[in-house]
């Protein structure tokens, strides 16, 4: 009797939604991408940074190096080999050597071809963030040689958060193994909505808003520029308008019990301008809290013992265990629930929200080592920072070029 392989192993089956021609494409773009030409830009810009400059001039320009790099991270080459490779397709031209590859482009920042993080921007849209971690190993020693010869190969730690949509690398920090996800959150939080295009505002005091709520059209275009990063994006406030509300603290799970019942006049704003997505790493009372600051909604998994007290903060994240264990009861009633049914509310609060979808963020960390390798060739603190913008920048590059060549 035949097995049918489809039931036995569904997801080598699965069809992609792109054409063979499609993917083609894709790869053939990124390889055109790999090859040094010469470009008209590069004197241009040479010409801009000689332009009032005491001293010996620059001989190569800083589109020339990103290109140099960009061949050598996306090949994962040494400084030797890359230097043959930029002389061998720049055969007319003078190239440096690779001790100035490394000055310009290890020792220092680095613009990969003038990077843009193009993330769309539409009437409806709500950008979905998704912060995790991943270890980077800082030496060559494979998983083979770990387990033969029981050696501890160093690690640190890379914290990112990712644009779903787009899969672009938004902001990242560097810690050592030991290094909390949570308290990493509100940086990389600020870092990506300032290149969103999205104003530093508190919103502390704004009240919740429903998690079907979305963005507005863009009218007003931002640009922000980092370590090998640059961003365009748009974004736009939403009209404010005040009406009179009445807030009632009634149980949600049918019980009807209210605790109180209280009429102010409260001012609706703008709806959240992101939905970010984390795991349980990210339950802190400061990581909610700061979200709620920058008017970003979390969809964090909480703990099942989590308690509803504030301890000084604000009520975010005792308002998130509510919603996620308790279903919207109230603090007396929740306390009052069992370990069985808070998982059970859990589970249909992942299921509402579609928490499976932070999963997303593991396909970047995949095509982000699979793409430039996990360890990292740099060995100082500071010049370990710059190799992994520097990759990052070429890991953005690359999704734009993929994107372009599918259309």
């Amino acid at each position: 009797m035949k097995t049918d392989n489809r039931k036995a192993n569904p997801t080598r089956y699965n069809k992609s939604k792109y054409t063979s021609a499609q993917i083609d494409a894709k790869y053939e773009a990124l390889g055109r991408s790999i090859v040094l030409r010469l470009d008209p830009e590069w004197d241009v810009q040479l010409t801009e940074m000689n332009r009032s400059k005491r001293g010996r001039p620059f001989k190569y320009s800083d589109l020339m190096m990103g290109s140099i790099a960009y061949l050598r991270y996306t090949l994962g080459k040494s400084l030797r080999i890359t230097e043959g490779l930029a002389r061998a397709m720049l055969w007319n031209s003078e190239t440096p050597d690779h001790v100035t590859i490394w000055r310009r482009t290890c020792a220092k920042s680095v613009t990969i071809q003038g990077n843009k993080i193009k993330i769309d921007t539409k009437d409806d849209k709500t950008y979905v963030l998704m912060a995790d971690s991943t270890g980077v190993t800082t030496t060559g020693k494979g998983r083979w040689i770990e387990f033969k010869w029981d050696i501890k190969c160093s690690y640190i730690k890379m914290h990112i958060l990712v644009e779903e949509e787009s899969q672009k690398i938004l902001a990242f920090r560097l810690t050592d193994i030991r290094g909390g996800d949570a308290q990493n959150l509100p940086g990389m939080l600020d870092e990506a909505l300032e290149k969103l295009g999205v104003p530093l505002e508190d919103r502390t005091a704004e009240p919740s808003v429903p998690a079907e709520a979305t963005g507005s059209g863009p009218t007003e275009e931002a640009a922000v520029s980092e370590t090998g990063v640059s961003v365009h994006a748009t974004s736009t406030p939403a009209e404010e308008s005040s009406m009179e509300t009445i807030t009632e603290y009634v149980c949600a799970c049918g019980c009807g019990e209210t605790a109180a019942t209280e009429r102010k006049a409260a001012r609706v704003k703008k709806p959240p301008v992101a939905i970010l997505k984390g795991d349980g790493g990210y339950d802190s009372r400061d990581a909610f809290s700061h979200c709620r600051k920058r008017g970003v909604r979390t969809v964090i998994r909480v703990r099942i013992d989590a308690r509803t007290l504030s301890d000084g903060k604000d009520r975010a994240r005792s308002e998130a265990v509510l919603e996620q264990l308790g279903g919207g009861c109230t603090a007396a009633r929740f306390a009052r629930m069992g370990k069985a049914e808070r998982k059970k509310r859990q589970k249909e609060w992942m299921a509402h929200v579609k928490y499976s979808g932070r999963w997303n963020v593991e396909i970047v960390i995949s095509a982000f080592k699979r793409l430039l390798g996990e360890p990292v060739r740099a060995v100082k603190p500071l010049y370990i920072q710059i190799e992994i913008a520097t990759k990052i920048a070429v890991y953005n590059r690359t999704r734009d070029i993929m994107r372009e060549a599918m259309g």
